[in-house]
């Protein structure tokens, strides 16, 4: 197991050291991505800045809160872009042209394949913005964290790219039946919108509160957001901390199994 185990790493690190030196075969390209990346978030940035300009708080949180939360928000969906959405994009390409076959010939895990197969570089400023602002959102309340509560922070994060990478591996998966499921970027987009917002905005009137519901028990987008960053900020609640654990294992394990059954029901290009 632990030979195994080791293997697998190497092999990850491979592939993304890969990418990475691809990425830079091509440097003008590159760059332009992660320009494109950044005017992104320094856009997201000014708008929530003219927002607080006009108000003190948006729901229980400060200007100093929120700046955490988004913070924590560009390193959740910067990790799950980086590292699982153009692999799960690549699928149903995969699919429509046999070369999933290859995949399933592979020595290896397939989810561990298809999952890992390529690194997006280009969303690493997600994850420098997100760390700084995390960074400058403790340094200006002046209440950092205590190394404990800085691993159990790093960790909730974990669990929150878990349950976004597992939505996606799930939504990736329906390519089997749907061939042509070349949408997933834009639905992924769609999804991920909400959780820009803290969780608790939506409970303010009876529509909102149908959409708190979805978002956080049955696609717990929300879920895997506001809870690291409500830790971050000192406003947890600890049932949501254990539940957003057991969310991740839950949609892991249920994640795994679509796969396979996704995969059982797929016909290769030879047959």
């Amino acid at each position: 197991m632990k030979e195994a185990g080791s293997r697998y790493v190497r092999l990850y690190l491979s592939l993304a050291r890969y990418c990475f030196v691809r990425e830079l075969s091509f440097r003008g390209n590159f760059l332009v991505r992660c320009a494109g990346q950044s005017l992104w978030l320094v856009l997201i940035l000014t708008f929530f800045q003219l927002i607080f300009l006009n108000t003190r708080r948006i729901g229980d949180w400060s200007h100093n809160d929120y700046l955490f939360f988004m913070g924590t928000s560009f390193l959740v969906n910067g990790t799950v872009s980086g590292l699982f959405l153009v692999n799960c994009t690549n699928l149903s390409e995969l699919i429509r042209t046999g070369d999933l076959d290859f995949a399933l010939t592979k020595p290896i895990d397939e989810q561990f394949l298809l999952s890992t197969q390529r690194v997006d570089w280009s969303n690493l400023p997600n994850l420098f913005v997100g760390g700084a602002l995390v960074l400058y959102a403790w340094q200006r309340s002046g209440n950092w964290p205590t190394i404990l509560q800085g691993i159990n922070y790093v960790l909730l994060l974990i669990a929150g790219v878990a349950v976004l990478y597992s939505l996606m591996l799930m939504m990736a998966s329906s390519s089997v039946w749907i061939v042509r499921n070349r949408s997933l970027h834009e639905m992924w987009f769609y999804v991920t919108q909400f959780a820009r917002y803290p969780a608790d905005i939506y409970l303010s009137h009876g529509g909102g509160r149908v959409l708190y519901f979805v978002l956080m028990y049955l696609l717990p987008v929300l879920l895997a957001i506001t809870t690291p960053a409500r830790y971050g900020v000192k406003m947890v609640e600890w049932p949501m901390v254990l539940y957003l654990f057991l969310a991740a294992g839950v949609s892991l394990a249920v994640s795994r199994w679509f796969f396979r059954f996704a995969l059982s029901a797929y016909r290769s290009a030879s047959s």
